[in-house]
């Protein structure tokens, strides 16, 4: 149920804000040209999320998270479709995360000497942990030459953890982030993101990528970011 608001918040959020990008429109004069093709940005942003679930087999309930990133973007072709202008841009994200909290956990995510010391269930763990993540982020922009600017997005990575989650698992894991929000120009070289974005990561034992013990944290989390056009 909580899945579904946030979803449903998400799609609120961008159509409310193609409602004021129509009224803060940019009075453009012959003049004035388009953007130029081909621009490139690098920008810094930060996060906060906690639990929800995604596609693990349970809700890592009591997970919680916060980052802070540097990223660069580089502009792609606009593309029309059903006479509507959607601009696009790839994004290079290299994050630091706090990992915390009291996460549940099944019989076979532990050893025996673990199931020893928690018996009886359940089963529990304590995150502690700080995480490096690299991304490859793909982002749609509409109403590309308005002020304000909903957008959508979808990405790829993998990411290392300072000490292991579960004994018998791995330090790398595979992430996957998809989400939306707009982005708000504030002069001709500065934007400025707010938006929603769900993250999972896991060493991908479900994928068969690994025969480690699989752990799957998923979260919602709120995120801001700042980008300078470098040219």
């Amino acid at each position: 149920m909580k899945t579904m608001q946030y979803i449903t918040m998400i799609i609120f959020l961008l159509f409310a804000c193609t409602a004021i990008a129509q009224e803060n429109h940019k009075n453009e004069t012959e003049d004035e040209a388009t953007p130029p093709a081909g621009r490139r940005w690098i920008g810094m942003m930060g996060s906060y999320g906690s639990a929800m679930h995604i596609w693990s087999d349970r809700t890592y309930t009591g997970y919680e998270n916060w980052s802070s990133g540097i990223f660069m973007e580089w502009e792609s072709p606009r593309k029309t479709i059903f006479s509507l202008d959607i601009g696009s841009v790839w994004r290079g994200e290299m994050r630091y995360s706090k990992l915390w909290g009291t996460i549940p956990l099944s019989d076979d995510q532990l050893t025996d000497e673990e199931l020893v010391e928690q018996a009886p269930p359940p089963y529990s763990m304590e995150l502690d942990h700080q995480q490096i993540t690299f991304l490859a982020v793909r982002r749609w922009i509409f109403l590309p030459d308005y002020y304000i600017r909903p957008y959508l997005e979808l990405g790829f990575g993998i990411s290392f953890t300072d000490k292991l989650i579960l004994t018998d698992g791995t330090s790398f894991a595979f992430d996957f982030v998809g989400g939306g929000g707009v982005e708000i120009d504030l002069s001709k070289k500065w934007t400025l993101f707010a938006g929603c974005r769900a993250a999972h990561f896991s060493n991908g034992g479900q994928m068969y990528l690994t025969n480690k013990d699989v752990i799957g944290p998923e979260s919602i989390n709120g995120v801001i970011a700042l980008r300078y056009e470098l040219f």
